[in-house]
């Protein structure tokens, strides 16, 4: 059984929320996330749990975190760790690329009131002053400045005079072009909104924040408020929600002085025994060499997977004390392994790192940098390999304080305008931010205009939904054809399959190509050959490659 410092970990990464409230235990989970089998097991463990939360709560563990604490704004405000991360990659590309953009695109249908819709943009940005900062150049430093006094406007774009087809063709024009458009970093705002109006009871609202000033967690904040302030001001209500008691430059202050070499030390030398001699970079296959200079130009294509694959990989995940985000993480491993034969794969994952608990409830960039590297020597079975990707990630998150950023200085990585430093694989495991958006009388739903840009070679983004996984994989397009990662993820899929029927199978025995796509040959076919069944799939993809290109 795991132990109770495991068992919160495994909830964590799920975000599965658990505390004591009075001597009560409390749990908030994402829809569909709490299974019958997990309430029952936080039940068992009901009063090691309330222990355990009690212990962290009166400071009696290991580490501490100290409170947050308003500062003076009359004093310089530094950038935390990863906004300066974001903040020198800016003036590196000066200022032109729109790879970090972040959107929220909603299609509203009903009476929508305009004017309460643009006063809860404008108390949203009242209440985050994040959303009022700019970063300014002090003596060399970058530094935050904060309007006190940001005016909003929500421009509305008339469509209503288009056909039902131009007005879709559109509207998917203006999203993509605002999702392109840049953030001057200095001189900002750093959040633009506009309404796109298709009919009197047909709007989409387009909402684009540059991520110095945003991360997931924060979409969820963003949108609760959203739901909460306009029904509010829909009825002339003043606004229910309580003030904020700190904003995201005092955790900025706070971040830095508690991040000292004391309180790093132990957890840096832990990065740099795990990550000493990782290879520079992943040999993936691309259809063209890598150029000097990374245009950061990508596409996308997406998948899903069945409800009954997903449900036999939750099986899966109960059978072996592994969460879903591990197994998922272990087969996106083993992927990468078939296609580049590399047995040391480093990926890179985000961690919210919303610590202390005040940060909670901020908009804001506080998401962190999770370096994973995996050990598949010696072709294990995947069980074999679950075990050694669920020590890597547990090992992790109890060093996930130290800064992605002040990670990749004290590694002395060397700057390549190639590619990333570290990893080039990205992979996140989400739920949906946007469900359950109430708007008063109004029926909301997301859409989504992709940003034809990709940070890494490959960006793995898998999404956790009632009807199963749904899946992006974003790709540059400077390395790849949109037919091979058409067939990355086919392979993907494949593979999901193979593992959660025969997870004891050795990595390399593991199915990635149907048997439609071998043409119904197999290893059997070619006796003579000796061929494993990773080189038989490999041979038939490149049998695949030249009849495609011959056409």
């Amino acid at each position: 059984m795991k132990s109770t410092s495991d068992f919160l970990l495994d909830l964590q990464k799920q975000d599965i929320k658990v505390w004591v409230e009075g001597a009560r235990l409390r749990c908030n989970a994402p829809k569909g996330m709490l299974t019958s089998e997990l309430q029952a097991e936080l039940t068992a463990r009901k009063q090691d749990l309330i222990a355990y939360l009690q212990q962290q709560e009166q400071g009696a563990l290991e580490e501490t975190f100290p409170s947050i604490r308003p500062v003076s704004q009359t004093q310089e405000l530094p950038l935390s760790w990863t906004q300066q991360r974001l903040w020198f990659l800016d003036r590196l590309e000066g200022g032109s690329n729109a790879a970090y953009n972040l959107s929220t695109v909603l299609e509203i249908n009903g009476n929508l009131n305009v004017k309460a819709l643009e006063q809860t943009l404008a108390e949203i940005i009242k209440r985050h002053e994040i959303l009022r900062t700019t970063f300014k150049l002090v003596n060399g430093t970058p530094v935050q400045a904060i309007d006190p006094g940001l005016t909003v406007r929500l421009p509305v774009i008339d469509l209503q005079h288009y056909s039902e087809v131009e007005k879709a063709s559109q509207a998917r024009r203006l999203a993509i072009e605002e999702i392109s458009r840049t953030f001057d970093l200095a001189n900002g705002p750093l959040m633009r909104s506009s309404l796109l109006q298709l009919g009197s009871e047909s709007h989409i609202l387009l909402v684009t924040m540059h991520h110095i000033v945003f991360d997931g967690w924060s979409t969820a904040i963003f949108v609760k408020e959203l739901s909460t302030l306009y029904q509010a001001f829909a009825k002339n209500l003043p606004s229910p929600l309580a003030d904020l008691p700190i904003q995201y430059a005092d955790f900025a202050v706070w971040q830095r002085q508690w991040l000292n070499e004391d309180i790093l030390k132990p957890k840096l030398d832990y990065w740099k025994q795990k990550l000493a001699g990782t290879p520079p970079l992943l040999e993936l296959p691309t259809d063209r060499p890598r150029p000097l200079v990374d245009s950061m130009q990508g596409d996308s294509e997406t998948f899903q997977l069945s409800a009954e694959v997903t449900e036999n990989l939750k099986n899966l995940s109960k059978r072996s004390g592994a969460t879903l985000y591990m197994i998922l993480l272990a087969a996106l491993a083993t992927l990468l392994f078939r296609y580049s034969s590399q047995k040391d794969i480093v990926i890179g994952s985000p961690i919210a790192n919303r610590y202390p608990k005040e940060t909670e409830p901020l908009i804001g960039l506080f998401i962190n940098t999770l370096v994973l590297r995996i050990n598949l020597e010696e072709n294990p079975s995947f069980l074999e390999l679950l075990t050694r990707v669920r020590q890597v990630t547990l090992e992790a998150y109890e060093n996930q304080n130290v800064p992605f950023e002040k990670l990749v200085k004290e590694l002395n990585v060397k700057r390549d305008l190639s590619r990333n430093p570290l990893f080039q694989v990205w992979y996140t495991l989400q739920n949906t931010a946007v469900e359950g958006l109430e708007l008063t009388g109004l029926q909301v739903r997301s859409l989504e205009f992709e940003n034809p840009t990709a940070i890494f070679d490959l960006e793995f983004i898998l999404e956790y939904i009632p009807e199963g996984i749904k899946g992006r994989l974003r790709y540059k397009t400077d390395l790849f054809e949109a037919s091979t990662i058409v067939q990355m993820l086919k392979s993907f899929q494949t593979l999901l399959q193979s593992i959660v029927e025969e997870p004891e199978r050795r990595l390399s025995n593991l199915r990635l190509l149907t048997d439609e796509e071998t043409g119904g040959y197999s290893i059997r076919s070619f006796p003579d050959a000796e061929l494993s069944q990773n080189e038989f799939e490999k041979l038939m993809m490149e049998i695949a490659k030249i009849s495609v290109q011959s056409l």
